[in-house]
C-alpha cells in the first residue's frame, strides 16, 4: 500500500503552474489503494512461486532460500527459479507493480475528470 499511496498522493501536487486534479472521493481512494495492494500481493505470490530462487540441501533434502544451508553447513543446489532473484527482489517487483497500477488508474482519473498538470506528467 505504501508505494501505491505515495504515487497516488504525488499526483495531487500541481507542477508548472497547473491546477491539481479533482480529488477522488474517500471510498474511491480506499478502493484504489486496496486494489493496487491486492494486485501487488497476488503478483508477489505468483513471482515467488514462479521465479524466486529456491535451493535444496543435498545432505538433508530441505528446501531453503539460502545458497548455504546453515544447519548442515553444506552448499545447496538450485532446484528452481532465477539464481539472482531472492525474496527481497520479488517483494520489490510486486510493490513496484502495485505503484504502477495506482499511477495508471490515477492518470485515467485525470483524463476522464480533467485537471491540470501534475507529477504524473513526468512519468
Amino acid at each position: 500500500f505504501f508505494i501505491g499511496g505515495v504515487g497516488w498522493g504525488a499526483m495531487a501536487f500541481p507542477v508548472a503552474g497547473g491546477a491539481p486534479s479533482p480529488p477522488l472521493p474517500a471510498g474511491a481512494t480506499l478502493l484504489l489503494g486496496a486494489g493496487a495492494g491486492l494486485l501487488g500481493a497476488l503478483l508477489d505470490s505468483w513471482l515467488g512461486a514462479r521465479f524466486q530462487a529456491m535451493y535444496r540441501c543435498p545432505h538433508c533434502g530441505q528446501e531453503t532460500e539460502q545458497q548455504q544451508h546453515r544447519p548442515c553447513g553444506v552448499s545447496t543446489r538450485l532446484v528452481r527459479g532465477v539464481p539472482w532473484l531472492n525474496n527481497d527482489g520479488v517483494n520489490f517487483l510486486a510493490s513496484l507493480a502495485g505503484a504502477v497500477v495506482a499511477l495508471v488508474i490515477g492518470g485515467l482519473w485525470q483524463k476522464i475528470f480533467g485537471g491540470g498538470a501534475s507529477l504524473l506528467t513526468f512519468f
